[in-house]
């Protein structure tokens, strides 16, 4: 994924389970993609993924970049304010989309909830 969805790359990203639509530009993440929703308009409707609140609840999600879509899950919980590159998305820091194989911050491991969430957005693209 990271050799399709390169930094600085912007993708459409769609919550499986609602089908809202929003866009994130990616910046960073080696071992995942660090990303920021594109718009305040972007953030708004990230937003209303999670019922209107910030959680670390990962969700199954489709990204595409270009003509290529793919399996991931997201969080919903900006954190390292430090890093923010777009300042007037109304989103103080970034959120992560994990990928099949992907591994959290540090932590060189899978995160299991993640990639059931990338298992279900696979089998949601197929059925």
């Amino acid at each position: 994924v990271q050799f399709k969805f390169e930094k600085g790359a912007i993708a459409t990203i769609t919550d499986v389970r609602s089908g809202k639509q929003f866009q994130v530009q990616r910046y960073s993440g080696n071992s995942h993609a660090d990303v920021e929703p594109l718009t305040k308009a972007d953030t708004d409707i990230f937003r209303q993924c999670y019922g209107g609140s910030w959680s670390w609840d990962r969700r199954p999600v489709w990204v595409t970049v270009g003509s290529t879509t793919f399996a991931g899950s997201m969080n919903g919980y900006p954190h390292a304010s430090h890093e923010t590159r777009i300042s007037d998305n109304g989103f103080n820091g970034h959120f992560c989309i994990h990928f099949k194989d992907s591994y959290g911050h540090g932590s060189r491991s899978e995160d299991p909830k993640h990639q059931e969430c990338i298992s279900s957005a696979y089998y949601a693209s197929i059925y």
